[in-house]
């Protein structure tokens, strides 16, 4: 399902390059990802981290690097044992913004984000929305 717009919840184990996961997942979903052709797709977009015993979303996030990202937070003592889920892929600085302030408004329980993506006076935050909204 990979549309140049965006894959949903490709879960990703936060482990170093080359390394299975619990289960393989991180293994599978890239697999999975390759097979739907997209390798050459975005390598940015949004992410969530959750913790694996209670599924409990932890951490909202963007980057221009999934994988890059995915093990920064693999190799950080406090984000290490969470799950890496990428959200939404997308390589629109934009559509990053907006969705990320989506889906942290959505997930008000995290508790290691700790700041707000888009201040209410940015005066690109419509826009930003806007954009993310079309993910």
């Amino acid at each position: 399902m990979c549309n140049g717009r965006g894959v949903s919840l490709e879960c990703i184990r936060n482990s170093g390059v080359g390394g299975g996961g619990r289960n393989g997942r991180q293994q599978a979903s890239t697999n999975r990802a390759e097979s739907v052709g997209c390798s050459s797709g975005p390598t940015g977009g949004t992410y969530i981290l959750t913790d694996p015993g209670t599924g409990a979303v932890r951490r909202t996030g963007r980057t221009n690097d999934l994988d890059r990202r995915r093990n920064e937070h693999g190799r950080d003592a406090v984000t290490r044992e969470l799950d890496f889920q990428v959200d939404r892929r997308t390589d629109s600085y934009s559509a990053q913004r907006g969705r990320e302030q989506r889906i942290y408004d959505y997930h008000p329980e995290t508790d290691l984000t700790h700041r707000r993506p888009i201040s209410p006076n940015n005066p690109n935050r419509d826009s930003y929305l806007r954009d993310g909204d079309q993910l």
